[in-house]
C-alpha cells in the first residue's frame, strides 16, 4: 500500500523503521538479512531479476517457521503461567473492602 499511497507511506514508514529497522521500501534481501529465520529462503533470481518459486517448497518453509514460532510462544506462555501461579494476585481492586462492591440491579 505504501508504494501506491504517499500519504500512507509517510505515516507508516517511520513506525516500521522504528519497530523493524526497515520500512516499506526495503527489499526482500534487506528484510531477510535482519530476520533470516522469519522469512522463507528464495532461490537464486533468474537473469531478469524475477524469481521462479515452487509453491510446495514455500509452504513447507512457512510451516516450519510457524511451527518454530508456535513452539517458542508455547514455551513463553508456559513460563508466564508458571510464574503467575506462584505469585499472589495484585489486582488494584483486590485491596478494596467488600463494601465498595455493589450488586448490579436485575
Amino acid at each position: 500500500m505504501a508504494h501506491n499511497d504517499a500519504q500512507f507511506a509517510a505515516a507508516v514508514n517511520p513506525v516500521l523503521a522504528d519497530l523493524l529497522g526497515v520500512d516499506s521500501t526495503a527489499s526482500y534481501a534487506q528484510v531477510h538479512s535482519l530476520y533470516p529465520n522469519a522469512l522463507p529462503t528464495l532461490p537464486a533470481p533468474n537473469t531478469d531479476g524475477s524469481f521462479t518459486l515452487d509453491p510446495q517448497t514455500l509452504i513447507s518453509q512457512y510451516q516450519s517457521i510457524v511451527s518454530t514460532v508456535q513452539t517458542a510462544v508455547d514455551g513463553d506462555l508456559a513460563a508466564v503461567e508458571a510464574s503467575a501461579s506462584k505469585a499472589p494476585l495484585h489486582h488494584p481492586w483486590s485491596a478494596w473492602p467488600a463494601t465498595h462492591l455493589h450488586k448490579r440491579p436485575d
